[in-house]
């Protein structure tokens, strides 16, 4: 986050939608998410929130959007293996596998509500 203030011009606008912690991970878990995901860093959403504010952010708006996520991955993963046959025949079995694989990774973290998602808009101070 202090990265991307400090990359920002005076008046400079921050828009992210990112992962979050909503309960705490096992250390597998952080393992596993960091090899499939590369996520090194989950936040909860309270701590997310005061560090945009604490690098210099004027927080506008900011949203928990796990519930939401939540509902979508859970939907696309159920979608693309109704559809198994057609993706098999249009991407070939190693797409099919990999792809399978990932939307069901993360379905399984959204669903155990361990997972969450968070959208921030937020403002750089302008130097007057």
């Amino acid at each position: 986050l202090k990265k991307c203030f400090d990359l920002l011009n005076s008046g400079g606008f921050f828009y992210a939608e990112d992962l979050i912690c909503r309960q705490p991970f096992t250390n597998d878990e952080l393992s596993e998410l960091l090899t499939e995901i590369y996520g090194n860093h989950f936040s909860d959403f309270q701590t997310y929130k005061s560090d945009i504010k604490k690098v210099g952010f004027n927080l506008i708006a900011c949203q928990d959007m796990s519930d939401q996520w939540n509902e979508f991955t859970r939907d696309r993963f159920l979608s693309y293996n109704q559809q198994k046959d057609r993706h098999l025949r249009v991407q070939g079995e190693e797409i099919f596998n990999s792809l399978n694989s990932f939307y069901a990774f993360i379905n399984k973290y959204f669903s155990s509500g361990k997972l969450g998602g968070i959208r921030v808009i937020a403002q750089k101070a302008s130097v007057i």
